[in-house]
């Protein structure tokens, strides 16, 4: 017997052998559609967890580096 189970999945949208989802299917879950952030979305968030992890353990020459890692690390993942 199986309580208080919670099941997360997730998907992407039809194409490149992925078939569509039968709606009745769908209708069982709670569906949440999130968009893709934007490049200044993710260097905000990214560079505000680089910064404050720097501050807490760094003197103020390296935490500058902070915003530029940052930059650095979202051009190498978009490459």
């Amino acid at each position: 017997v199986y309580k208080d189970l919670q099941f997360s999945a997730a998907m992407g949208p039809p194409g490149g052998g992925r078939n569509n989802v039968d709606p009745r299917f769908i209708a069982l879950f709670n569906v949440f559609n999130l968009t893709p952030p934007s490049e200044a979305v993710l260097t905000h968030i990214y560079s505000s967890i680089v910064t404050s992890y720097l501050r807490d353990r760094f003197d103020d020459n390296v935490v500058q580096v902070g915003p530029k890692l940052t930059a650095a690390t979202l051009r190498l993942y978009n490459s």
